[in-house]
């Protein structure tokens, strides 16, 4: 009876001891290696970036865009097509440094303030789905708001095909500054 008594007291001190131990390491486990997300997702109201280019003249920085229109029409050949998303790619000059300032800027090849040119509108994606095709943009106009890094885009202008398109966006740019980098 004393040897099943022992084995009894010393069957119970290991199943203690390996349960003690066990709850220690998963509780270290739990609460100091959580990993951390890979990827951060990026807040909802971004709706492209700025890179700026720094001087390119004596009076204007260039200041390269991309902006998710979240909202566009082409019109070609009296066929309207609508969508909700398409990426819009734009070098803005500028007279300052840092952002893009308010006003009405007009495509041209005289790269001065408030001017724009190097303009591509693509990945459109149509309200049924559908991929529209990239085109350059020849000619037009684009009228800013800047509040802070928030901005509110009105883009109107034609494309290389002929057709017309227009666009609005509104959210925060990510800015980042470059103007050191060798091209």
């Amino acid at each position: 009876m004393k040897k099943l008594h022992y084995c009894t007291i010393f069957s119970l001190l290991i199943v203690t001891m390996l349960t003690i131990s066990c709850s220690k390491e998963s509780s270290s486990l739990g609460s100091g290696l959580t990993p951390a997300p890979a990827v951060q997702i990026p807040d909802a109201s971004t709706i492209g970036s700025i890179v700026d280019l720094g001087p390119i003249n004596s009076e204007a920085r260039a200041m390269l865009t991309i902006v998710n229109a979240q909202s566009f029409a082409v019109n070609a050949n009296d066929a309207v097509v609508a969508g909700t998303s398409a990426l819009i790619n734009l070098t803005y000059y500028v007279s300052s440094d840092g952002q893009i300032p308010s006003g009405e800027y007009t495509f041209s090849d005289s790269k001065g303030p408030f001017t724009f040119s190097s303009a591509f509108f693509g990945s459109a994606v149509d309200s049924n789905g559908n991929l529209i095709p990239g085109e350059r943009i020849v000619d037009g106009s684009v009228s800013v708001t800047q509040n802070g890094n928030s901005y509110h885009f009105d883009f109107q202008g034609h494309l290389e095909s002929g057709a017309m398109f227009s666009g609005s966006s509104d959210g925060v740019l990510n800015y980042s500054d470059n103007e050191n980098m060798v091209y």
